[in-house]
């Protein structure tokens, strides 16, 4: 039989060593500072707000998005990144203030 506390233990487990594995490669291959977080975190909102109120294919949809739009514009310039993900965090909120899948208010 089945020893379901067992499986959940050790899933858990793995889970837990595998993240903390990624979080070791991403320290090593980028450079962290406190002011990075803020812009990860202020990256995350526009992604969470541009998809949409509990719209999770509309996150996704807006992470790929706006990451595919990140590489685009990094490659004429980097500072426009930020410059970019705001207006298009401005356009959602005039044109559909709900987000692209969200729900409508």
């Amino acid at each position: 039989s089945i020893n379901v506390k067992r499986v959940d233990l050790v899933t858990y487990g793995l889970g837990t060593a595998i993240a903390g594995v990624a979080g070791l490669v991403v320290a090593l291959s980028f450079s962290f500072s406190p002011a990075a977080i803020a812009s990860w975190t202020v990256m995350g909102f526009a992604v969470a707000v541009i998809g949409g109120k509990g719209s999770v294919l509309g996150t996704l949809l807006a992470g790929l998005a706006l990451g595919a739009i990140e590489a685009a514009v990094s490659s004429v310039s980097a500072n426009w990144i930020y410059l970019v993900a705001y207006t298009l965090l401005l356009l959602v909120f005039l044109v559909r203030p709900s987000g692209f899948l969200g729900e409508r208010l």
